[in-house]
């Protein structure tokens, strides 16, 4: 399940403007740099698993989860370049423009299944609300009998400066503007 939620992340608080803005708008391109996000799950659902590492499970996805990660300016021109390839996602909506977010499709992960996305919500140059739900029908494994989940979650990113290097990814760092 961490592969959507970071697939998410990265395509929605860690991204800029994609897709045809809206009629009559001014294009709101977010700002490459320093970029903070976090993420709180509201609702998590799941069948089929044990009750104990279901109980563990939920434990250890209640807290928010916050990263930052610097956008470099090619991440900023293909905002959702991360979302369709970290995990094999075909997307049917694909918003990012305009200050506007709205995006659905499906996502495969080898040996996971696949999981139905849908992202809504607003940006500026520096910040992100959104709000996300994921749902999931888990191939059989072993003697247990098919699993599923529903997790719904809101997402808020804000830009926290420039970038300082990217030693991760081996990109050279952006220094962004400001």
């Amino acid at each position: 399940m961490r592969w959507v939620a970071a697939s998410c992340i990265a395509a929605a608080g860690l991204s800029a403007a994609h897709g045809q803005a809206p009629a009559n708008d001014k294009p709101v391109a977010m700002q490459s740099g320093t970029w903070e996000s976090t993420m709180a799950i509201t609702s998590l659902e799941l069948t089929g698993l044990p009750k104990e590492p279901l109980s563990a499970m939920r434990t250890q996805m209640s807290p928010p989860i916050t990263e930052s990660r610097c956008l470099t300016r090619q991440e900023a021109a293909d905002p959702l370049r991360s979302m369709t390839h970290q995990g094999n996602c075909n997307l049917v909506r694909s918003l990012f423009a305009g200050g506007i977010i709205n995006i659905a499709g499906t996502c495969l992960q080898p040996g996971q299944g696949k999981a139905r996305i849908v992202m809504t919500g607003s940006y500026t140059p520096d910040t992100l609300t959104a709000q996300f739900r994921v749902e999931s029908r888990l191939a059989p494994t072993g003697t247990e009998g098919p699993r599923s989940f529903r997790m719904s979650a809101a997402l808020h990113g804000r830009r926290t400066g420039r970038c300082q290097g990217n030693a991760a990814t081996g990109k050279e760092p952006d220094s962004g503007t400001g």
